[in-house]
């Protein structure tokens, strides 16, 4: 085995994605997460991952090592994300969308528009009733410190600020008048303790 090939695997940042996405699944596994039997998570995430590679196959054909690391970050990421217990039929069918997307949601230069899948776990939602659920560990450090390298090193910090602002503004649009609610309260209780 060529030692270049190692070395070059070990600096590529969806390596270190994958790597993060493994010890999320396996600390989750290893606490068995909601009474659920560990070998169920493991299937499912196993079938997630296995379904994703075989659909970039069957879309894509002779894939590269970069086209499969990403397939298995969309299928650790389905799997670790479709509630636990979901059948592994519908755990098929919501993978092999989400890399399908890729092919039906580009732009002209070939690159897919959406992020395979979130693409794939809103049609679960829709179609299967599927609840979203990150049965992975969490660790909010782990999170910022090694996510927010990975996203920097990615350069993809246009995605974080789209996330922060695109939440604000739907949070704002959801509570309507409500936001002119609370300001105008805490603008009342300030200047009410001011005398003229």
């Amino acid at each position: 085995m060529n030692l270049g090939i190692v070395t070059k695997s070990l600096k590529n940042l969806k390596f270190h994605l994958i790597g993060l996405l493994l010890l999320f699944s396996l600390l989750a596994v290893s606490k068995q997460y909601s009474g659920i039997f560990p070998v169920g998570l493991i299937i499912q995430l196993a079938t997630a991952v296995l379904t994703a590679i075989l659909a970039e196959w069957a879309f894509f054909g002779n894939i590269g090592a970069e086209a499969l690391r990403s397939a298995v970050i969309t299928g650790m990421l389905c799997g670790m994300i479709l509630m636990p217990g979901i059948g592994l039929h519908i755990i098929w069918l919501i993978v092999s969308f989400s890399i399908a997307s890729k092919l039906l949601f580009r732009t002209s230069s070939g690159k897919h528009i959406f992020n395979p899948a979130a693409v794939g776990l809103v049609l679960s939602m829709f179609f299967f009733e599927n609840q979203i659920n990150w049965w992975g560990f969490t660790n909010v450090y782990i999170v910022i410190v090694i996510g927010g390298i990975i996203i920097y090193r990615l350069n993809r910090l246009s995605l974080v600020f789209s996330y922060i602002i695109f939440s604000f503004l739907s949070n704002s649009l959801l509570m309507g008048g409500d936001n002119y609610q609370i300001f105008r309260i805490h603008h009342a209780s300030r200047t009410k303790n001011v005398s003229f």
